[in-house]
């Protein structure tokens, strides 16, 4: 059983390994012979990762819970590493003008899949409290056929040449320097400061629904996927609103709104 603090590391290490591995993403990815193939490469190993994130906690019962931090950031970490990539890529396939509608569609998508299997994942766990490891296993095992599903997909999509040309890099120096000053540099400093704040508590919102609040499995599943049923309602609207009013419009209008939620 792991205690809060490994819970804790277990959120906070993946997301440390996510921004460490885009320091070096662009150089990998450069390197590769295409965005595509890179891309692949990441997606098998995040897949793979998954198996052992199960198994191994149960042949080490004593350091199962750091197995599971172990691998569980390697896979996170392996996942993100594709996505610099990701998104060239898809910035060559889908034009502008209709950029904003295809995510749209593709969160709406990917959101009624997350409710689907966070809900059955949440039943699974439910009905098989007297052999979690089995349900947590089935769930494991799912995750990783799933990711090599889409790996599948992912090779049959095309792989234009790059349309922009690579550029030289700023230097780390000079973008500290001028963090409030550039465009880039007050995005950054606005998405730090918003993932700082949002992560400060979320860790631990499992750890006080599941053990303070005593929800069940299927509750607790219930619950954190109200954002996937969000997703499935707004997503397209918001994707049609972004091509009329433009991204950074419709960033700053919800910025305003995110502080407001933890006091309700």
């Amino acid at each position: 059983k792991a205690s809060v603090p490994q819970i804790g590391i277990l959120s906070a290490l993946p997301n440390l390994s996510v921004a460490l591995s885009q320091l070096f993403a662009p150089f990998l990815s450069e390197k590769a012979k295409s965005r595509k193939s890179f891309v692949f490469k990441a997606v098998l190993l995040q897949a793979v990762c998954f198996l052992p994130a199960f198994v191994l906690p149960l042949l080490f019962r004593d350091f199962g819970v750091w197995w599971l931090i172990l691998w569980y950031t390697l896979g996170t970490m392996f996942g993100s590493l594709g996505n610099p990539a990701w998104s060239s890529l898809m910035a060559d396939l889908v034009p502008g003008s209709i950029r904003g509608r295809f995510f749209g569609y593709r969160g709406m998508i990917a959101g009624i899949m997350t409710l689907a299997f966070s809900l059955a994942s949440g039943l699974l766990l439910q009905i098989s409290t007297d052999t979690l490891f089995l349900g947590f296993g089935l769930i494991f095992f799912g995750a990783s056929l799933a990711r090599f599903i889409s790996s599948f997909f992912l090779n049959k999509m095309e792989d234009p040449q790059a349309k922009a040309p690579i550029k030289d890099g700023v230097s780390m120096k000079a973008l500290v320097k001028d963090l409030n000053k550039t465009p880039m540099g007050k995005f950054i400093s606005y998405s730090a400061l918003i993932n700082f704040s949002t992560y400060i508590a979320a860790p631990f919102f499992a750890v006080y629904m599941l053990r303070e609040l005593g929800f069940d499995y299927l509750t607790y599943i219930i619950v954190i996927s109200s954002a996937s049923v969000a997703n499935f309602i707004f997503m397209k609207v918001w994707g049609r609103i972004c091509d009329i009013c433009g991204n950074v419009k419709i960033l700053k209008l919800c910025s305003v709104f995110v502080p407001v939620v933890p006091l309700l």
